[in-house]
């Protein structure tokens, strides 16, 4: 006969990798990220509250894995902190990019922020423009990444055992980013943009625009010198 196993509040937090606060805020129905199906599986002994490890390795199979652009409700409520934790992800293993900086008057100051490819590996290489980097996602409602990005990073990390269980971890299982997929409509916003389709950062920028993104975080320069585009250079 298979144990119930008990696990305390704190338990299921280090479990699921988040803080006690965030599952308090999953169970309260005032919480903006109230979630009822985890707050169900709530008992309470007293004043305390307590699960059936079963039930939350099942709620955890479920739901593991990417958030899409449709429900943003699924990013984790502590994403800028598990962000900055990938600081440094690929430093040592990946070079890090070099480019100039762009001056423009565009300034980010809130929204939903989409991320280049230079973005993504300033940071996870820990150039000397993460902190520009950081500035902008600090102030972001969340960040969008295509999913076209999260495979580049994890078809080019695959031979590399632990690098790649720790860029799938990160890109893909702790909800930090928001997947913008590469479909039918970014390939027309680019025809109807008269944009170049073989630009990497072009198929990049337009899946974050297609996903609501408000701001774009990016290096490159053909995208920075386009009028009425949202882009903020790092």
């Amino acid at each position: 006969m298979e144990k119930n196993v008990i696990l305390t509040l704190i338990e299921v937090a280090e479990k699921l990798r988040v803080s006690k606060h965030t599952i308090q805020a999953w169970m309260s129905p005032s919480s903006p990220n109230h979630r009822p199906d985890f707050a169900s599986m709530a008992r309470h002994a007293g004043r305390k509250s307590i699960f059936l490890e079963k039930e939350i390795d099942t709620w955890l199979e479920q739901r593991k894995g990417t958030t899409y652009y449709e429900d943003y409700s699924e990013v984790s409520a502590y994403w800028k902190e598990k962000f900055l934790k990938g600081r440094g992800l690929l430093k040592g293993l990946v070079k890090a990019p070099e480019f100039k900086t762009v001056e423009t008057n565009l300034f980010f100051s809130a929204g939903k922020l989409g991320l280049d490819l230079d973005a993504m590996l300033v940071w996870l290489t820990d150039s000397p423009a993460a902190d520009r980097v950081f500035q902008a996602v600090n102030r972001a409602e969340c960040l969008i990444l295509p999913v076209i990005l999260s495979h580049f990073f994890l078809s080019r990390s695959h031979k590399s055992g632990a690098y790649f269980e720790k860029l799938k971890d990160f890109l893909l299982i702790q909800n930090i980013f928001v997947q913008a997929p590469f479909n039918e409509g970014v390939l027309q916003m680019i025809i109807d943009r008269n944009l170049p389709a073989n630009d990497f950062s072009v198929q990049i920028y337009c899946s974050c625009m297609l996903a609501k993104a408000d701001f774009f975080l990016t290096a490159n320069t053909y995208l920075l010198a386009q009028n009425g585009f949202n882009t903020v250079p790092i």
